[in-house]
């Protein structure tokens, strides 16, 4: 089977910081890939740990603050604001 190319769009400041790492690991970016490659279609999984910054919407703190003013307005404990239209710095409503 021949080689196949991809050509995958990587953020200019991303791109750098990965050749860095893969620099000082004494790999190239090709090999980094193709060993990924490799081993996600052996285990027929991604391979490693994929971590994400967990959404501060969704801290424990927020969703105990949400429930509480969710119960707030339940309970009749709230102020109705009439809708104020102001218009920007620069002119626009």
């Amino acid at each position: 089977m021949a080689d196949m190319t991809i050509t995958i769009p990587v953020k200019e400041d991303m791109q750098d910081g990965f050749a860095d790492l893969c620099q000082d690991l004494g790999v190239n970016m090709v090999s980094v890939f193709e060993a990924f490659v490799k081993a996600a279609v052996q285990k027929k999984r991604l391979p490693g740990e994929l971590e994400v910054a967990p959404d501060p919407f969704y801290s424990p703190e927020n969703i105990a603050e949400l429930k509480k003013r969710a119960a707030d307005v339940e309970a009749g404990k709230f102020t109705y604001h009439e809708l104020i239209e102001v218009e920007d710095e620069e002119g626009l409503a």
